[in-house]
């Protein structure tokens, strides 16, 4: 899985809206899963801050999720979210993009407190990477997902973008031979990768430690080209391949500890988000009823978990609370019996948020 967080550019609800549904609601492969189109869109349009929404996407290699996975994964992403926040505080709209290589489960969140009015970013990736990263990994193993961390999934190159077709030619020159040049013992380094890209027409400008910058004389631009073989720890040999394969091995071993990293991510980022949202809280006591629950959630796989308000005493059941606008098809959100191994040991080791 990979969770991309979308820059609204300022857009009105309408055209945020319009570009997961169609300008009529008619954009093939696009399902509503949880929430109203029209209600989203009209928050947004009446905001009056500068950042009105917070859009993304989880991004799934694997076409063939059941429905009873997805609504797993999008009900512990939205109860991760609302740790800090009582859920009558957020709206959420979630499409499902069928249309395209990957499974996309996309959300819209209006930047604003339904109750009180108050602009809340909820989601900021300065802030939010740790939870993200620790949700990423959690799901990807919880569910069978691929994940994007693992040796075998990370492209070898990510070209940059150009809008000049000589630079594109150029960029294509560079690229095509470098594959049979490292088979071939002809790049043996990194110092031999750059200068490889420099009779192609690209004067070195800044290494970084998982990618290389070039400039071209035609533009005078900064092109970043990033990927498995300009990271500064790619191994160059006529045998990188099998090199891959064994630390993909490597690393699907390593699935228990992984899985412990996950939990003990979560849980401290639970903890820092829920003080981070304690200025938008409707009450203390609530918070932390909030902020006992998501991590409840997250460690137990109960499939039910109960909390009292502070208006009365009555227990609410989470299902009822977080998902009951969910579709029929899409009932029984939280069904897990498992729990996770109480001798998997924690870790503090972070993951990047994106390979």
């Amino acid at each position: 899985m990979i969770i991309k967080i979308f820059k609204s550019r300022l857009r009105s609800g309408k055209a945020c809206i319009d570009y997961f549904l169609g300008s009529k609601r008619q954009r093939e492969g696009a399902y509503v899963l949880y929430g109203n189109p029209d209600v989203t869109q009209a928050i947004i349009d009446n905001c009056k801050f500068k950042k009105k929404y917070t859009s993304g996407c989880l991004s799934i290699v694997e076409k063939d999720v059941s429905d009873n996975a997805i609504s797993k994964i999008i009900n512990l992403f939205q109860v991760i979210i609302l740790s800090g926040l009582s859920p009558n505080q957020v709206n959420f709209l979630w499409v499902i993009h069928k249309d395209k290589f990957n499974l996309e489960l996309n959300f819209v969140i209006p930047s604003v407190c339904l109750v009180t009015g108050r602009n809340i970013d909820y989601i900021n990736m300065r802030m939010d990477l740790y939870l993200l990263n620790g949700f990423r990994d959690f799901a990807d193993l919880k569910y069978d997902l691929q994940s994007p961390l693992n040796p075998n999934s990370i492209r070898l190159m990510i070209l940059p973008k150009s809008h000049s077709i000589i630079v594109k030619g150029e960029i294509g020159v560079a690229i095509e031979p470098i594959v049979k040049l490292i088979e071939s013992n002809k790049i043996i380094d990194r110092a031999g990768l750059i200068n490889h890209f420099y009779w192609s027409g690209f004067d070195h400008f800044k290494s970084y430690s998982g990618s290389i910058s070039f400039t071209n004389n035609n533009d005078d631009k900064v092109y970043n080209f990033s990927g498995l073989i300009f990271r500064e720890d790619f191994s160059f040999s006529r045998d990188f391949h099998k090199k891959i394969m064994a630390d993909s091995v490597l690393f699907d071993q390593s699935a228990d500890n992984r899985f412990a990293v996950a939990l003990k991510q979560l849980h401290d980022a639970i903890q820092f988000r829920n003080k981070r949202m304690l200025r938008y809280a409707l009450s203390f006591d609530y918070l932390c009823q909030l902020r006992d629950r998501a991590i409840l959630l997250v460690e137990n796989f109960q499939e039910s978990i109960s909390f009292k308000t502070q208006a009365d005493n009555e227990p609410i059941n989470i299902i009822e609370v977080i998902s009951s606008d969910f579709p029929s098809r899409l009932e029984e959100i939280i069904t897990d019996d498992e729990v996770p191994d109480d001798n998997i040991g924690e870790t503090d080791d972070d993951n990047d948020f994106s390979p």
